[in-house]
């Protein structure tokens, strides 16, 4: 019959084997209890360190498209609150065209309406050259020039006057979702200059155009008063066409309320996807501290006893 012997050897190093371990796992409580984290290393936990890097990528990702959603809202919101303006200066110019329409009215009370409304025309093109967060809103991805130029009663726009979409400017609000907030103001307020090829010519067209047409009208001598009545309509096309893109953006503007709705929501989602993973316990984990500090002890102690010089170590 064969009898395997154990060395002393063997024994000792099973003890110092099983002391480094328990002591590797109070180590790693101890790092986990001070750092709140049960992953602090991919080692630790391969499977739940993948996890948590792809939630922290989503919640990453969910930070961007949520920030994206809340300065489009912003932006939007102050696009409506110049279009509501705007509209509310037209339906006054369209009164005074109606006022001034009347061939019972002088010279001298037409040129007095012109007046208000060469200011009208200032206030809407001051209007149109609204920023937010330092960028012309009106003026395409040419954000850093005034939508407007205004000199010498004359309003011509400078920004982005393509129609492309590559010359548009638009805020990414999902992996596959682009959206723009602020129209090109040539086509939402028009213009109204001299034409460079025909010093006689005026290049009119949407709103401002109108109002400068109406504008020379009333205080021409002696003033136009058919023009002044065909301006009623006309300025109250410029409204609607106006109001048509306001309830445009209000819809986009319900879309962003969704959007940020939808990533609040998930961000709240992922985060506790994440806490899951990687939060601890601290309750149980403190008392699973208290334990393993007990079995190091014991380990200590058993192995101290168990590695004592006796005679076999030197039979």
């Amino acid at each position: 019959m064969y009898v395997s012997r154990i060395t002393t050897n063997y024994l000792n190093n099973s003890i110092i084997s099983n002391i480094n371990n328990n002591r590797d796992i109070l180590l790693g409580m101890q790092e986990q209890f001070i750092s709140g984290n049960k992953v602090n290393k991919p080692s630790d936990n391969p499977g739940a360190a993948s996890g948590i890097m792809n939630t922290n990528t989503y919640l990453s990702k969910m930070e961007t498209y949520l920030s994206n959603v809340k300065g489009a809202y912003e932006e939007a919101s102050a696009s409506d609150s110049v279009l509501d303006s705007i509209i509310t200066k037209l339906q006054r110019a369209k009164d005074l065209a109606t006022q001034g329409s009347q061939e019972l009215n002088q010279s001298e009370q037409l040129q007095m309406l012109g007046t208000e409304i060469e200011e009208i025309m200032k206030s809407i093109a001051q209007l149109a050259n609204t920023q937010y967060n330092s960028k012309y809103i009106y003026s395409g991805i040419n954000t850093k020039t005034a939508a407007y130029s205004t000199a010498d009663g004359e309003y011509i726009y400078q920004g982005e006057t393509s129609t492309a979409e590559k010359d548009q400017r638009f805020i990414q609000i999902d992996d596959n979702m682009n959206i723009s907030v602020s129209p090109l103001g040539k086509d939402l307020f028009g213009e109204y200059y001299t034409d460079p090829d025909n010093p006689d010519n005026k290049i009119a067209t949407g709103a401002l155009g109108d109002l400068g047409i109406l504008r020379d009208a009333m205080m021409a001598e002696p003033p136009d008063y058919e023009t002044v009545r065909e301006s009623i309509d006309k300025l109250e096309d410029d409204v609607q066409h106006i109001l048509t893109y306001r309830t445009e953006l209000g819809n986009t503007m319900q879309t962003l309320t969704m959007m940020e709705n939808k990533y609040e929501d998930l961000k709240i989602s992922y985060t506790n996807q994440k806490s899951n993973l990687q939060d601890v316990d601290l309750v149980g984990l403190s008392s699973d501290l208290t334990y393993q500090q007990m079995v190091l002890q014991a380990s200590l102690s058993i192995g101290q006893q168990m590695m004592q010089p006796s005679l076999l170590n030197y039979m």
